[in-house]
């Protein structure tokens, strides 16, 4: 199984969204896990990560976007993961 994490400290800047497309494409990961994104995980936001081959829905404690939060993203040919505990 592969999985790309990568604390991106900002993924709503235009440098970050096409380095994360081309690992992805090289890598060809199940999951991808995004460390301080720095913005809401809102379908606009997700959908400006151009990844076709990943669900629009996603895992993620959507605290505040300025704290240290955790997307959760995986390839729609897995299943769904099942988030089995969480806590503040």
């Amino acid at each position: 199984m592969r999985v790309i994490f990568w604390n991106i400290r900002g993924i709503g800047n235009k440098r970050s969204r096409p380095s994360l497309r081309r690992l992805v494409n090289k890598s060809k990961p199940i999951f991808i896990f995004i460390a301080e994104p720095q913005i809401k995980p809102t379908m606009t936001n997700i959908l400006k990560l151009g990844l076709p081959d990943f669900s629009l829905s996603i895992l993620s404690n959507d605290y505040d976007f300025k704290m240290g939060n955790l997307w959760c993203l995986w390839n729609t040919g897995s299943h769904d993961p099942i988030l089995v505990a969480a806590s503040n």
